[in-house]
């Protein structure tokens, strides 16, 4: 075996001891494999699930992960991770791992201020971190997503399964997006991105028939998304341009034209259905509608 499947072996099954300063500096122990230079990738899913790919050292999915910008901290490497979130706990309990880039001056400074940290009173937004309460030194607690997770669970919970079924099926869709009756992908049959009035025409024309809708929601679901504005933006740099969106309104006020009214619409409102099963039409709405508000000042930067 060579030196670099040597390094990537011990890299997939190790992991680090690090700390988010853009998340108060919550420390964290996560697989080394989820480091990229200074970026730490971190998965958009709840907290228990986050838990539970951290203990088994999953490898970060480098597409649909979000990265985060992370301060290394000395003698951070860990072969197993109970070892590791005992020194996250300590580094955070008693500041014992000083950062690599902090200065002697703060090192001193701090030294004659150093006490036990308490637990955060704000709600930091993505991080598993492990920080000591005002009670119990021994506290592990878990950052909150966007949307609160209603369990903290270390256990693999109904919510975990269901989510993991989603991600199962959307995979499905995808491989057997291009194996539907009519054999066709949306980007086959028009020119895309839309960036004129014949374009869109087209667009609505193939959009008319049932199959065709059908087939092309599984296509732009694939586009995936950790919210469901994120796969409006995401789906539409595939299918049209700012320039030529910024005509449009979704009712048509100011003069513009009315999106609501397009098939298109209908595309981007049911792709966003069957990836987020929990989100509302009305939520897709007002999502493409914010969307729609900004092409204008994304065209001029392009």
């Amino acid at each position: 075996m060579d030196c670099h499947k040597q390094f990537k072996q011990m890299e997939q099954q190790s992991w680090s001891v690090i700390k988010f300063p853009h998340e108060n500096d919550a420390v964290a122990a996560v697989p080394t494999s989820w480091l990229r230079g200074n970026q730490c990738y971190w998965p958009p899913w709840i907290a228990s699930r986050i838990n539970i790919a951290i203990k088994n050292c999953k490898p970060p999915d480098v597409e649909t992960w979000q990265i985060h910008p992370f301060t290394p901290l000395r003698n951070n490497v860990f072969d197993d991770f109970e070892s590791a979130k005992k020194k996250a706990k300590k580094a955070t309990e008693t500041s014992d791992l000083e950062s690599l880039v902090e200065s002697q001056s703060e090192l001193t400074d701090n030294q004659s201020h150093r006490k036990k940290r308490k637990t955060m009173k704000t709600t930091f937004t993505r991080f598993a971190s492990f920080e000591v309460s005002e009670d119990d030194t021994s506290c592990e607690t878990y950052a909150m997503l966007p949307e609160p997770p209603k369990c903290k669970s270390e256990f693999y919970t109904l919510a975990d399964l269901a989510e993991d079924i989603n991600e199962i099926k959307n995979k499905l869709d995808h491989n057997n997006s291009n194996s539907v009756e009519d054999g066709k992908s949306i980007f086959g049959v028009v020119n895309l991105p839309i960036d004129s009035v014949t374009d869109l025409q087209k667009l609505e024309e193939y959009l008319d028939t049932d199959r065709s809708m059908s087939s092309a929601i599984k296509e732009i679901a694939t586009s995936g998304g950790k919210n469901v504005y994120d796969l409006v933006y995401r789906a539409t740099q595939k299918l049209v341009t700012n320039k030529f969106a910024a005509g449009y309104s979704y009712f048509g006020r100011g003069k513009k034209l009315k999106f609501s009214s397009l098939k298109l619409n209908g595309l981007l409102i049911k792709a966003a259905l069957k990836i987020f099963p929990n989100c509302s039409e009305k939520e897709a709405e007002v999502t493409i509608a914010k969307w729609l508000r900004r092409c204008a000042e994304r065209a001029k930067k392009e």
